[in-house]
């Protein structure tokens, strides 16, 4: 990922992580269990140190320059803090500070795996999520619709039939509707109880030996994710929810509270995000800041982000933004703007069926990271994304 500048939370922190090394044993290269396990420094390091200041010393002393020797000592002391502070420094911006999952670095920070590893899994499932930690996803994002009974869920659509069983399990419950001047029958979210949703087989759609995988809560992610991965949630059609008396946002704060997640300043082990600028700018007001919140930017509004003023005033509600991976494509500019104004960028969706003029979607992916300098990807093939040095 491209830093040209830490943001003044990763200074904080470098600060904080050289000022605390003599209590925390790494000026003695204490890699031990009472040693934090960011301060660990590499022995190794420590050894060649130690190797070059006793060297100069006798070298000081055969010439007879005990003094020399003595302001070299001194020299080399202040060096080897350098060498610390710098060490730390490099670690601190490699990791990407500011996306910490419970006080550890997440796997791959660069790496959002789309609704799960979804290229090999049903989407928004549990063997989705569990595949996609396997896959070195540093984050799983999801999307959530709520239930009759006001329960959120894992889905990516307002209605049932693309991907579960719902036709055969309830026959009778569709509702026709007028779409595109014709007439279709759909399954809706929101006339269905948690325990009928939770009936469905939510996996042969995809292949057959995923058949019985559930739609799981948000609560049950949440549990699942704790001290394992990153979560970022996509709070869907809040406007079509308002209609129907139901706060999506309300009950994503709730869930959070639930688990302890507002509990601290800029909680990264969550982020919420959404199309929908007037949620995103009440989430902003709601979580103050524990809990980040990101606008997704379709293609079609690109204009959103035309120039460095209107990304500006996006950061004034939000900690990151999201565009459709064209808008960045066409108009790279637009990296440099948010990082200026303080915003992460988060592109989507990486795909092999739109790799474009890409050899794979592991090229197109590191072209976005390495040349255009975006924070993550966010990709239906974790594993393709291919190590690199930011």
């Amino acid at each position: 990922m491209h830093h040209n500048v830490a943001p003044a939370k990763d200074r904080r922190l470098l600060d904080h992580l050289v000022d605390g090394q003599t209590d925390r044993g790494v000026k003695r290269g204490d890699n031990g269990a009472g040693a934090h396990p960011r301060h660990h420094l590499n022995r190794n390091l420590m050894a060649d140190e130690a190797s070059q200041h006793t060297e100069m010393r006798r070298a000081a002393q055969t010439s007879g320059a005990q003094d020399d020797a003595n302001a070299d000592g001194c020299r080399i002391e202040t060096h080897r803090a350098i060498m610390v502070r710098s060490t730390i420094a490099r670690r601190v911006l490699e990791k990407a500070a500011g996306a910490r999952i419970n006080d550890k670095f997440m796997a791959r920070t660069e790496v959002i795996a789309h609704r799960g590893a979804s290229a090999y899994a049903p989407e928004n499932t549990m063997p989705s999520f569990d595949l996609a930690v396997s896959q070195d996803a540093g984050c799983v994002e999801h999307d959530l619709h709520v239930t009759k009974d006001g329960v959120l869920v894992c889905l990516h659509d307002r209605t049932l039939e693309r991907t579960t069983n719902v036709r055969e399990a309830f026959p009778r419950r569709g509702h026709d509707v007028r779409e595109g001047g014709e007439i279709v029958r759909r399954w809706f979210v929101h006339d269905f109880t948690l325990a009928e949703i939770q009936q469905l087989d939510a996996g042969s759609w995809f292949r057959p030996d995923f058949a019985g995988a559930r739609v799981p809560t948000f609560d049950d992610l949440l549990a699942w994710a704790r001290n394992r991965v990153a979560v970022l949630t996509e709070l869907k059609d809040p406007d079509v929810y308002k209609t129907l008396g139901v706060d999506p946002l309300a009950l994503c704060e709730a869930a959070l509270r639930r688990h302890g997640l507002m509990a601290r300043p800029t909680d990264a082990a969550v982020t919420v995000q959404s199309f929908h600028a007037p949620t995103v700018r009440r989430a902003g007001e709601l979580f103050v800041r524990r809990v980040p919140v990101v606008l997704l930017v379709e293609p079609a509004d690109a204009a959103l982000l035309r120039d460095p003023e209107h990304v500006s005033a996006i950061a004034e509600f939000a900690s990151g933004i999201g565009p459709g991976k064209s808008i960045v494509g066409d108009s790279p500019e637009i990296v440099g703007w948010a990082h200026d104004a303080g915003l992460r960028v988060t592109p989507w969706t990486f795909r092999t069926a739109t790799i474009g003029p890409f050899e794979s979607v592991g090229a197109e992916m590191k072209y976005y990271l390495v040349e255009l300098g975006v924070d993550a990807v966010i990709t239906d093939h974790p594993d393709a994304c291919p190590q690199y040095t930011p």
